[in-house]
């Protein structure tokens, strides 16, 4: 999955790593896009019959932070536009493999003094859904198999580059 969306993660990370270390106001942007992008895609996480491979919720999280920074969180976004439950594993091992860069975003952030609203980044629940979930990505089988999660990957970094392009004013390619 990692060749596979090589390009889609780097764009959406060279996008939107300087406002998650910026101010508070770049901060906010950043914050938004998480909530916008996340929101869809745990109201379909929450009717998949997903088992074990289920990312924790974290818009409660993002909500709170914006709170804290005295920002609405954004309105619903839309449906996350994925039919088939096999791209579960990619919708997983995206949001999951994200909760890596939110840690070195974390760590940067208070290595500036940028501290506060820091819920979302400072969880703990998404890197140990990580953990959990390296087995079952060693284990993906078939190619039809890899085929789902390598779309469903692709849909989680198009919604959030669409979630980008609407909440900050740099354009993610």
């Amino acid at each position: 999955m990692r060749q596979e969306t090589r390009a889609a993660h780097d764009a959406l990370d060279a996008g939107l790593g300087a406002f998650a270390i910026g101010g508070d106001g770049d901060f906010g942007a950043f914050l938004r896009v998480q909530y916008a992008a996340r929101l869809p895609i745990e109201n379909w996480l929450a009717v998949q019959d997903s088992g074990a491979i289920t990312p924790p919720p974290q818009t409660h999280l993002i909500a709170a932070d914006l709170a804290e920074l005295n920002l609405a969180a954004p309105p619903d976004f839309g449906a996350f536009p994925l039919q088939h439950s096999g791209a579960l594993t990619g919708v997983a091992w995206t949001l999951a493999g994200s909760s890596l860069g939110n840690r070195a975003m974390l760590a940067q952030r208070r290595k500036l003094g940028l501290n506060g609203a820091d819920r979302f980044l400072s969880d703990d629940a998404m890197p140990q859904f990580w953990k959990a979930l390296r087995p079952t990505l060693d284990t993906i089988a078939s190619p039809e198999a890899a085929h789902h999660a390598v779309t469903g990957a692709n849909a989680v970094f198009a919604l959030f580059r669409l979630a980008a392009n609407h909440y900050t004013i740099k354009e993610v390619a």
